[in-house]
């Protein structure tokens, strides 16, 4: 009699799950077809990451536009390949000389890092000091969009990053300066609109309205690099082009999570490509970004990487093409790697600061961390929830060829992220 009655209240519990399971299932489609998502190409993916159960797979399988929310890959797989500090440089030191090549540390000399390690190191240095170029980074990723080339944004990914690989534009007194001050002697003041940077050179424009600082990338070289740590070690720096040495020795200055949240907080698209260019190095393998791409896929076997069309790190390019499932199955691996804390404090809080500032959410106990992604005509949203009865739900919302403002689908993925206050 007992057996039975165990029994029957087994059934009842696995009766009830099922009951509750189908009925958030229901409630998520109930939600996603009142929504505004009717004109474009989209896809949804809602998974429960306690009980894995899947609450909304609208086209979850289906290939979309990332953009932006390309660098929760990048931040996945730096955090599994990456130590906590990250190499500022290599070098050999040789009978003659010192050898020195970049790693891709993307905070040498940047304007929000206090990293000038590598110039304190040539200026101690006796023997004379060589920079040597080993890989074959194409400046501008595939797919970029060609005319971006001026806007901050677009910054240049290079094997030894300085600056930012930005020129900072600022007006004190009524007077222009910039930062990297030698490009100032390079800067036109005009009347007629247009790009702020020649788009072959390292001409710069400023418009005689222009009022606010901006940002403009430059072209960089090795022989421009090897230029500005001349100057400002005050010691002559050589070139040379020579693969990097298996004796060489790396120095450490920027902690990875220094890295990771600029770009998660306020999608650094720099910050992303350059994390690359450190993967590549660590694992030793590639000459360019597409061969160090394939290498970490190729590495991290147990990641959900292998289907997905990785082309950047940062998401600028049009041929990035991930699923909404494939998102939600990275962030369920963040989620079981990586403890709640720390990736809460990298991510950008719905209503707190970086890219999700201004989100506002309706019901004050559900909490959203999600990284945005878009650009002309594409809005994604990809992250964690946590539902006011304490459910985690990993999310991926891609809204791509919507033929309206990047706001109004904004508007859509928020009205329905809210709805997720009923589980």
């Amino acid at each position: 009699m007992d057996r039975i009655k165990f029994k029957s209240e087994y059934l009842i519990i696995v009766f009830l799950a099922f009951f509750i399971g189908a009925c958030r299932t229901s409630l998520s489609r109930k939600i996603f077809q009142n929504s505004d998502f009717s004109n474009g190409a989209n896809g949804f993916y809602l998974k429960d990451l306690e009980s894995g159960k899947v609450y909304l797979d609208y086209n979850g399988q289906k290939y979309f536009m990332p953009a932006s929310n390309t660098k929760l890959v990048t931040f996945y797989a730096a955090n599994k390949l990456l130590e906590k500090q990250i190499p500022a440089f290599a070098y050999e030191e040789t009978s003659d000389s010192v050898i020195v090549w970049g790693m891709g540390d993307p905070s040498f000399l940047h304007p929000d890092f206090k990293n000038s390690e590598l110039v304190n190191f040539i200026a101690a240095k006796t023997k004379p000091v060589v920079l040597a170029k080993d890989l074959k980074i194409k400046p501008l990723g595939t797919g970029w969009a060609w005319d971006d080339y001026p806007d901050y944004y677009s910054a240049e990914v290079s094997e030894l990053p300085i600056f930012g690989n930005v020129v900072h534009f600022s007006k004190q007194n009524e007077v222009w300066k910039a930062n990297p001050s030698q490009f100032l002697q390079n800067t036109y003041f005009v009347k007629s609109e247009m790009p702020v940077r020649d788009r072959l050179s390292n001409l710069f424009f400023i418009h005689e309205k222009q009022i606010k600082a901006f940002d403009s990338p430059f072209i960089q070289s090795h022989e421009l690099t090897a230029k500005f740590l001349s100057d400002l070690s005050q010691k002559k720096v050589g070139l040379v082009q020579k693969p990097i040495s298996s004796k060489a020795k790396l120095v450490a200055v920027t902690t990875l999570d220094s890295l990771l949240k600029p770009m998660l907080y306020h999608s650094d698209n720099m910050i992303a490509e350059q994390l690359v260019v450190e993967m590549g190095r660590k694992l030793g393998k590639g000459k360019d970004v597409e061969s160090m791409l394939m290498a970490i896929q190729d590495t991290l076997t147990d990641a959900p990487l292998k289907n997905m069309k990785w082309v950047d790190g940062s998401g600028l390019s049009r041929y990035n093409l991930m699923k909404p499932m494939d998102l939600v199955n990275v962030l369920e691996k963040i989620y079981q790697d990586i403890p709640k804390e720390r990736w809460m404090a990298l991510m950008p809080k719905a209503g707190g600061a970086g890219t999700l500032k201004n989100v506002k959410l309706q019901n004050p106990n559900l909490e959203i961390w999600a990284k945005s992604g878009s650009f002309s005509n594409t809005y994604n949203l990809s992250g964690f929830a946590k539902t006011p009865k304490g459910k985690w739900i990993a999310f991926s919302i891609m809204t791509n060829l919507e033929n309206r403002s990047v706001s109004k689908s904004k508007e859509a993925v928020i009205a329905f992220l809210n709805n997720l206050g009923q589980f």
